[in-house]
């Protein structure tokens, strides 16, 4: 069975713009994927804000570059366009994480991180194969 969001990909689209758009967004997104991870290791661990700048700059990196690159695909870009906001949501808990005395509030936010980069590595693995099948012109066992 196909993962969702290449079963509604699959409906709505062929179009070579959204394999273009795909090989053009996966490195920024795996750029994010390797800031959130370093971020959620070193809370903790004394370089939490440094990482957590490369963390939001990432974030903002990405946002910027998506205002003059929407995803060509409506039902692909509402999946995006989620994951964006909530890393954009916990850069700003992130931002905030000095100011607090005891860092419960950001340890929270590294836990929600690290569920949002399962997510996002789920997404990444949809565009790998969704990219894959257009190339190949068939779906993918």
């Amino acid at each position: 069975s196909q993962p969702v969001f290449l079963e509604r990909l699959a409906v709505s689209t062929t179009d070579s713009s959204v394999v273009s758009w795909i090989e053009a967004t996966d490195h920024r997104l795996r750029d994010l994927l390797a800031a959130a991870d370093d971020a959620s290791r070193d809370q903790g661990r004394g370089r939490a804000v440094s990482t957590a700048d490369g963390f939001r700059f990432a974030v903002h990196s990405l946002q910027q570059w998506t205002v003059q690159h929407p995803c060509p695909e409506p039902a692909f870009a509402g999946q995006f366009e989620v994951l964006l906001a909530r890393y954009g949501f916990i850069s700003l808990v992130a931002e905030d994480e000095p100011s607090l005395p005891d860092g419960a509030r950001f340890s929270t936010a590294v836990n929600r991180l690290r569920i949002l980069n399962a997510d996002l590595r789920a997404f990444l693995d949809d565009l790998e194969e969704h990219r894959r099948e257009q190339r190949c012109g068939e779906p993918l066992d």
